[in-house]
């Protein structure tokens, strides 16, 4: 009876055996997929072409060419320029105007047209020294060279590292196309040559008395 009992599991397991290896070689294999690594790409727009300016009072300054620039009318007759820049994909302007000035310096201009220096900074452009002012809605640069006043004013409005970009940009290609000369210079040539012609004059009166 053992044996029998014994026979009939072993019977039952080699059966059970049988049908879970039949199922396994059914289920069909699968291959797992290959993982590709994808680096993120940066998408960088083109950058802006810059155009040129030449002024008749003798310099010039680059800036992006999608800029819109207006020659506007000089304010009065110490002016050289009275330049404004704009765009049509954002507000805020950038001003340049070129002027005579009886101040000694930027401390004194500063100082009687009521604009703050004591956070103010320095910098130079075309080798001229001047100071820069950052306020939340602004950027002004100021220089003074030989009783000539340069002022650049970028109005920032709500895109400020947009127009403080273009500022930067007028200040590093600034540059002079031959010297400015205060209008308020004389003549001094003239005098000379003047003074000249009263010598002889004199020469030939003294020379006509021997």
């Amino acid at each position: 009876m053992k044996k029998m009992l014994v026979i009939l599991a072993l019977s039952v397991s080699c059966a059970v055996f049988a049908v879970v290896f039949i199922q396994s070689q059914k289920q069909p294999k699968t291959i797992s997929p290959l993982v590709s690594e994808e680096k993120d790409v940066e998408v960088t727009e083109k950058p802006i072409p810059l155009a040129k300016f030449d002024s008749e009072s003798g310099f010039s300054f680059e800036y992006p060419g999608d800029l819109e620039l207006d020659n506007l009318a000089l304010p009065n007759e110490d002016s050289y320029a009275n330049i404004q820049l704009t765009s049509k994909k954002s507000t805020g302007s950038t001003e340049i105007s070129v002027t005579d000035t009886n101040e000694k310096s930027v401390q004194s201009y500063a100082k009687n047209n009521q604009i703050n220096l004591d956070e103010a900074s320095p910098v130079s452009f075309a080798e001229i020294k001047g100071q820069q002012i950052s306020t939340k809605n602004q950027l002004i640069t100021i220089a003074l060279d030989q009783g000539i006043l340069f002022k650049i004013t970028t109005d920032l409005d709500q895109n400020p590292k947009y127009w403080t970009g273009i500022h930067s940009d007028i200040l590093s290609t600034f540059k002079f196309t031959e010297t400015v000369q205060p209008k308020s210079t004389t003549n001094t040539t003239q005098t000379e040559d003047n003074s000249q012609s009263d010598e002889v004059e004199f020469t030939e009166e003294e020379d006509l008395s021997e």
